[in-house]
């Protein structure tokens, strides 16, 4: 049997207690994007970065990757689209994709462009003249945050090798059952860390950022995915970036990568996103032409069709109105979310219950929506660690001032602020109770022990003695450990907070 690997992602290493590995994901040889001739004096990576070699990849007629052997997972893990191997979601997530096919489908569709819009440009080619070679970022380290911003060393991973570690993310079940576990392991996803050997570093870019979008990570998730330059993207990062920007409720991260998603992962969504990309540039007579297009291939129909055209109305110079109605839709989709999200449509909570919990914390990370809808699902992203104490703490500050909010959740922010701020100890205690609810002998939800723990913190020994369980837990919610600690000779012999 095999064990884990000594690596500093705890998180990660524990997954190998819950589930046997699967046989290791084959990899190709990464295909140069630049063009014959160009970099011959760029120096080679290290040599321990290197990935293994493999048989030469053939080019394809129409310009697109190869393809490559789908791997062999669980038949509850990730699925493969034809052409390449493509993370799908967990049973719990089967319907955040991409914009679907008629049948519901992942498959890809070939996508034409209009007569009259201009053949594209190889990304590659491009990032020759856009971008000097001393502002290329290399694929041998990818990740937003260094050691000095709070991520974790370059060689986190060890020696451990990349196959390895993608078949652990895979398998890992996500949203993780542990509030710290889930912010551990973010942290080390979003870290610059060296690639493992036997990968290629945008391919496992996309693995990680796959697991953060599980995880509910939507923003961290396309951080992620942006560390790596568009002429170095793959088609398995190409589809994870897709799912990225919607998640965030940002179609205009799509822009960046449209010319080469079409070229070398043509699928739906990209067609769509030409079109929406056009118009949030200001062109909306080039947006309308790609729409009716669009219209006539069946590319999209419907609220899917709906969504995008609202996209494009947003857009400079956009000047249609239109009016989106779920009384017809059954399904949410990632495609659905985000351009919902991203033109301020409310969606239906029944709609909610069609997915996995991990849309609910898109939602709360979501800028575009009012406060009033975001507080009930950034109460459950704080007790998963989507966000932090001091994040919620905020949100619910802001919504003092928002008019829209209901009768209750003004009364909290009262006692939320009287908690934090009463210059009396015994009046700080009794607005904490009020957040807790009255009763001594009930457990507040989780959500309220952190949004209310520096607030606990605050409160002397002395003047929450009867609430010592609640108070420490609440403390702890947020890892205030050393604050928690005062409270050691003030907690009665054999009480919770004791243990």
């Amino acid at each position: 049997m095999r064990t884990c690997p000594k690596v500093t992602l705890a998180a990660l290493a524990a997954a190998c207690s819950l589930a046997a590995l699967a046989p290791a994901i084959g990899q190709d040889r990464p295909e140069s994007l630049l063009p014959p001739g160009f970099g011959d004096t760029t120096p080679a990576p290290a040599p321990r970065r290197t990935p293994p070699a493999a048989s030469p990849a053939q080019s394809q007629p129409n310009g697109s990757a190869p393809a490559r052997s789908a791997p062999t997972t669980p038949s509850s893990g990730p699925a493969a689209s034809p052409g390449a191997p493509v993370p799908a979601p967990p049973a719990g997530m089967a319907t955040i994709q991409p914009l679907p096919a008629p049948d519901g489908s992942l498959a890809p569709l070939t996508a034409t462009p209009a007569a009259d819009t201009p053949p594209p440009i190889d990304p590659a080619v491009l990032a020759q003249y856009e971008m000097p070679a001393s502002a290329r970022r290399s694929l041998d380290r990818v990740g937003p945050i260094g050691p000095g911003e709070g991520g974790l060393a370059a060689e986190a991973f060890g020696d451990a090798e990349g196959p390895y570690l993608e078949t652990l993310m895979r398998r890992l079940s996500a949203p993780l059952p542990s509030r710290w576990m889930s912010i551990l392991l973010r942290r080390a996803l979003v870290s610059r860390v060296e690639t493992p050997v036997g990968v290629n570093g945008a391919d496992f870019a996309a693995e990680r950022a796959w697991l953060l979008l599980r995880m509910g990570e939507s923003v961290a998730a396309r951080a992620v995915v942006q560390g790596v330059d568009t002429g170095n993207y793959t088609p398995k990062l190409y589809q994870v970036a897709m799912n990225a920007g919607l998640a965030a409720g940002d179609p205009g991260a799509l822009c960046p990568l449209v010319e080469g998603a079409m070229q070398r992962a043509p699928a739906r969504g990209w067609t769509m996103a030409q079109a929406m990309c056009a118009g949030l540039s200001g062109s909306p007579t080039q947006a309308g032409t790609l729409i009716t297009a669009a219209r006539r291939r069946n590319v999209a129909s419907g609220v899917d069709m709906l969504l995008a055209q609202k996209v494009v109305g947003a857009g400079g110079q956009g000047r249609q109105a239109v009016t989106i109605e779920w009384d017809s839709v059954d399904q949410l989709t990632s495609w659905r979310f985000g351009l919902a999200m991203a033109t301020g449509v409310a969606v239906p909570d029944a709609l909610y219950r069609t997915v996995g919990v991990q849309a609910t914390y898109w939602r709360a990370l979501s800028p575009a929506m009012t406060i009033a809808d975001r507080l009930p699902a950034a109460d459950a992203a704080a007790a998963q660690g989507v966000l932090s104490s001091a994040a919620l703490v905020d949100l619910y500050a802001a919504a003092e001032a928002d008019d829209s909010v209901q009768s209750a959740v003004a009364a909290t922010v009262q006692d939320l602020r009287t908690a934090y701020a009463d210059r009396n100890a015994e009046g700080r205690m009794t607005a904490l109770r009020s957040i807790w609810g009255k009763a001594e002998d009930a457990w507040p939800s989780y959500a309220r022990m952190v949004l209310t723990a520096r607030a606990a913190a605050r409160i002397p020994p002395a003047n929450g003695e009867r609430d010592a369980d609640r108070m420490v837990a609440a403390m702890l919610s947020a890892g205030l450990d050393r604050t928690a600690a005062r409270w050691r000779g003030t907690v009665a012999k054999g009480a919770m907070a004791g243990r």
